[in-house]
């Protein structure tokens, strides 16, 4: 953050826009995580790079939209969401925009990676699966030639004992 950053009152803010000091601490309370603003005991300070976004705000009020077509408006539009730490002396803004860009761009990977193991998976599975049903047919082939073999060597014991017993009356 610059050091030399003008900051503006509330007072001084209602008088450059013409907006009601009431109105804009509603704005700053709810929109103000869209601004650059510290708090200066029970007033607000406003930094001269938020004054546009407050005048933004004004306009989509007065086109009438509610507070959550608004939010969704400076959301999408990539306005920075701050917070800002004071230790005293310094303030010092975090841009939560980085960070979730970076936790998206993580998560995208991450969920690339489990769909490439799943697809891995899948085709493990498949592979498994005809490997399951060569194995089944090849058995139950082993087990129809042994049916047929066991069944062939029935009809020659029947017809070889047959052949003795008649042979044994002539």
């Amino acid at each position: 953050m610059d050091n030399q950053e003008t900051w503006h009152s509330i007072k001084s803010l209602e008088k450059e826009l013409q907006i009601p000091d009431t109105t804009l601490r509603r704005y700053i309370r709810q929109h103000g995580h869209h601004l650059n603003i510290k708090k200066n005991r029970k007033s607000y300070l406003v930094a001269n790079e938020s004054i546009p976004l407050l005048k933004k705000i004004r306009g989509l009020y007065v086109e009438g939209k509610s507070i959550e077509n608004i939010e969704t408006v400076l959301t999408n539009e990539g306005h920075p969401i701050t917070i800002t730490i004071d230790n005293h002396t310094e303030s010092t803004a975090l841009t939560l925009n980085e960070s979730i860009e970076d936790i998206r761009n993580t998560l995208n990977s991450q969920m690339n990676e489990q769909k490439q193991i799943i697809q891995s998976l899948i085709q493990t599975i498949h592979e498994q699966q005809h490997y399951i049903e060569a194995k089944l047919e090849e058995r139950d082939k082993h087990l129809i030639e042994a049916l047929k073999e066991n069944e062939e060597m029935k009809k020659q014991i029947a017809a070889s004992q047959q052949k003795k017993w008649w042979q044994f009356w002539k």
